[in-house]
């Protein structure tokens, strides 16, 4: 699987977590953020609720920001220059 396309972001959005990382609590991805010189991590729930988290040498996130529908494709596809490796990893 490789990001082209945005129905591609929403395939992997139903695939999240076999691309993921888990905690015991939540899955998650990090993506590089080179415009801002950081990360952005993705994060999934278990009861389907996703948040981001940024951090990077301006600032840093206290709390993680729930996201949802377009706003976690439109999210995903502007970073799937970072994304695309990752699946390609796994």
């Amino acid at each position: 699987m490789v990001i082209r396309k945005k129905a591609d972001v929403e395939n992997f959005i139903s695939d999240f977590q076999a691309f993921s990382e888990w905690d015991g609590t939540k899955h998650y991805i990090s993506l590089e953020d080179p415009k801002n010189n950081g990360y952005i991590t993705v994060i999934s729930y278990p009861n389907g609720k996703f948040t981001f988290h940024r951090k990077n040498n301006s600032f840093w996130d206290l709390r993680e920001h729930p996201i949802n529908g377009e706003e976690i494709i439109s999210l995903l596809w502007k970073n799937r220059k970072a994304l695309n490796p990752l699946i390609r990893s796994r």
